[in-house]
């Protein structure tokens, strides 16, 4: 009988530490993006650094850095470095517009337009050559 507690236990917790490891990992995704909000990665497919544009319009990039990691600590590709011509993906994050990055600053020049709840790498004209990008 005994034995069958301690294996029902370590059932259990296998369980748990399997979906809270799971929790961790998603929490990394473009669906984790905040609401509201627009997340820039530094390489393709959501990977790398991100830099998170909370709900502004951000008529240049050259000052705003990639600061988070998936991590956490740093030490991630583009982590510290500008947006400003080194972002090649993008999430919209449940923004209802959706969100618009632009070849240059101030909202001029080619752009490429992701809509809400969604992402996408940015196209060839856009990749690594973005300077703003504003909520829709």
């Amino acid at each position: 009988m005994k034995a069958k507690y301690l294996l029902a236990a370590a059932l259990v917790s296998t369980v748990v530490f399997t979906i809270g490891s799971a929790g961790t990992a998603m929490a990394d995704s473009a669906q984790d993006c905040p609401d509201q909000s627009a997340c820039l990665y530094y390489n393709s497919d959501l990977g790398g650094a991100s830099a998170i544009d909370n709900g502004d319009d951000i008529a240049d990039y050259g000052t705003w850095k990639f600061y988070y990691t998936q991590s956490g600590t740093g030490g991630q590709n583009g982590y510290l470095q500008y947006v400003k011509n080194n972002a090649a993906s993008i999430s919209s994050g449940n923004d209802p517009g959706g969100y618009r990055v632009y070849y240059n600053s101030n909202y001029a020049g080619v752009y490429q337009t992701i809509g809400g709840n969604s992402w996408a790498n940015l196209n060839s004209q856009l990749k690594n050559e973005n300077a703003s990008g504003r909520h829709l």
